[in-house]
């Protein structure tokens, strides 16, 4: 770490410190232990100050995705101040906030509340239960407290710039706070039954599912929802007009701003107390019911039970049929195997490969495909899977177990191109084109055999795409690399990227669709353009082992000049001694 970075690493330890201080008067009657919390979440937020930038956990690797929060929450408050209401915009900013909250702590710090690096440590030492989970949840605390203040930015600025009201301002601030306290809690409520309630030896993968879970509902009900249930009836419950707004927190927030207004009878009143006390009330709960057996239960978490070997048959079918040679093979058969293994794979690329299925689901049950822009919606379906492409490109590069390398490392392959090459076959095999045959399946089923030609030409675009994607950002060995999920700009670009396609692709097919009888030949054309794609990759340069191939020559030249003359490779020992 660098001088200036770590003068103010130590700066926002000392800061944040500082506040947890604040708390010591609270942590007797919550039965916690202090000075044994305080030092565990020193230490921890110590070792994320010396995390290289970018590693999940780093303060410093937190700053762009801030940026992208206070973005995202801009675009949440612009769209609801189109309402004109102060309440009306204050629950649907809520409502953004508290479930993009509860989506972050899911995907993202889940690892942070579970971590088990330091269980076999501490579970030799007079720590309780309670005191473990209190510094497990201060640490997600202040990570979401900068989540949540960086998305709230943009809603408390463009709020009083819109409706300029006080009563707003104050509302918006105290609501930011008790919401992402609720979300967390909801959430973290959520992964603490999941504990109690699995076995040891299925916890993380009952976790897991929780997680694709939660981002499938995430993905698809914006879609699915408006089709199938009364929107009025909704607005009236955010808007406090019937029973269900008990049950709904962003309708308390909504009360909130009334009762601050002048506005409080009885309804108003009963609310806002609701958006005071459950997230205290949900706190205690998480302190009481999750902390029996915290620190047993990740104890076990450490321990896995081996799961039997599955069967192959169809990877290796697959492989012989669309791969040359073993490299190829092996290329095929290490990305379907992992694909299906990673579990950060899978969490920041099936949800967005289902949201072509939600899109088209959800615009089967609100009308028909017999209109031009019926037809349009429809194969927009299609080209979204090529938008989450170059995402899965990039997310293919880094693995759990990514030390295994030194096994390729070592391996006598000549052109490593066709291990790239292998792992992109396997990639159109079991993502793209599974993923085309369905949504050609649904456009098919809403728009008649008239489409037809319509999904050859966009099958064949989207295909071409998963290839050339592999050719530009995939030139490395899949799986091999540390994984990073803020490294460098790379996920933002594969976002601008994905949606670059998608608009390549459209402006082909709106220009195909000009000329009568061009979107067959156009279609073939596609298709043999994805096969010369696909092996034009097994001859390309894959960064990382053309260095590692040129310091083992060095390191055996060196070893066969005699005494002092002998070179040594950068970064090898000196075989000298």
């Amino acid at each position: 770490m660098k001088e200036g970075e770590g003068r103010a690493g130590e700066t926002l330890l000392a800061l944040a410190l500082s506040t947890v201080d604040l708390l010591r008067p609270l942590a007797r009657p919550l039965g916690i232990e202090f000075d044994p919390f305080r030092a565990i979440l020193e230490v921890k937020l110590r070792l994320d100050l010396r995390r290289p930038f970018g590693v999940q956990g780093n303060w410093a690797g937190l700053l762009p995705v801030l940026a992208m929060n206070a973005i995202f929450g801009s675009l949440i408050a612009l769209l609801a101040s189109q309402f004109g209401q102060p309440r009306a915009y204050v629950v649907l900013v809520e409502a953004a906030a508290m479930f993009f909250l509860c989506l972050v702590l899911l995907v993202d710090f889940t690892s942070v509340l579970l971590d088990t690096a330091d269980v076999s440590f501490l579970a030799s030492r007079p720590v309780g239960d309670r005191t473990l989970l209190a510094a497990r949840l201060v640490h997600v605390a202040l990570y979401l407290g900068l989540v949540a203040g960086s998305f709230s930015i943009g809603p408390v600025l463009i709020g009083l710039i819109a409706f300029k009201d006080l009563p707003l301002l104050a509302a918006l601030i105290l609501s930011s706070a008790l919401g992402a306290a609720l979300a967390a809690l909801g959430t973290l409520l959520l992964l603490l039954l999941a504990m109690r309630l699995l076995p040891a030896h299925r916890l993380k993968g009952g976790i897991h599912l929780l997680q694709l879970l939660f981002l499938v509902v995430a993905t698809g009900a914006g879609q699915i929802l408006p089709a199938v249930v009364d929107v009025s009836s909704f607005e009236a419950a955010l808007a406090g007009r019937t029973g269900a707004a008990w049950f709904l927190p962003p309708a308390w927030f909504g009360a909130l701003l009334d009762v601050l207004s002048g506005n409080r009878d009885r309804a108003n009143l009963i609310l806002a107390s609701l958006a005071l006390v459950v997230p205290a009330l949900a706190l205690l709960l998480a302190l009481r019911f999750g902390s029996s057996r915290f620190l047993a239960s990740l104890l076990a978490m450490q321990v896995e039970r081996g799961a039997p070997r599955r069967r192959l048959g169809l990877v290796d079918g697959a492989a012989a049929l669309l791969c040359r040679g073993g490299v190829e093979r092996a290329g095929f058969g290490l990305f379907a195997a992992l694909s299906m293994r990673e579990r950060a794979f899978r969490m920041r690329t099936w949800p967005g490969f289902g949201m072509a299925i939600f899109v088209g689901l959800g615009f089967l049950l609100r009308q028909r495909g017999g209109t031009a822009g019926g037809t349009w919606v429809l194969l927009t379906m299609l080209y979204l899977v090529a938008a989450t492409l170059p995402t899965v490109v990039i997310q293919s590069r880094f693995g759990e177990n990514w030390e295994a390398r030194w096994i390729l490392e070592a391996s006598p392959i000549d052109r490593p191109g066709e291990f790239v090459a292998g792992g992109a076959k396997a990639c159109a095999a079991f993502f793209v084109l599974p993923l085309l045959l369905l949504c050609s399946i649904l456009t098919l089923a809403a728009g008649g055999p008239a489409l037809l030609p319509d999904i050859l030409f966009a099958s064949g675009a989207i295909l071409a795409s998963s290839f050339a994607s592999f050719r530009v950002l995939g030139r490395t060995i899949p799986f091999s690399q540390r994984y990073s999920p803020g490294i460098g700009g790379e996920p933002m670009m594969a976002l601008v990227l994905g949606f670059l396609v998608v608009a390549a692709c459209a402006a082909l097919h709106v220009g195909a669709r000009t000329v009568p009888g061009l979107l067959y030949p156009a279609a073939a054309a596609l298709w043999i353009g994805a096969g010369l794609s696909a092996r034009s990759l097994r001859g390309m340069t894959v960064r990382g082992l053309e260095s590692l191939e040129r310091e083992a020559v060095l390191a055996a030249a060196s070893s066969l000049l005699p005494g002092r003359a002998r070179a040594t490779a950068p970064g090898a020992p000196d075989p000298r001694g």
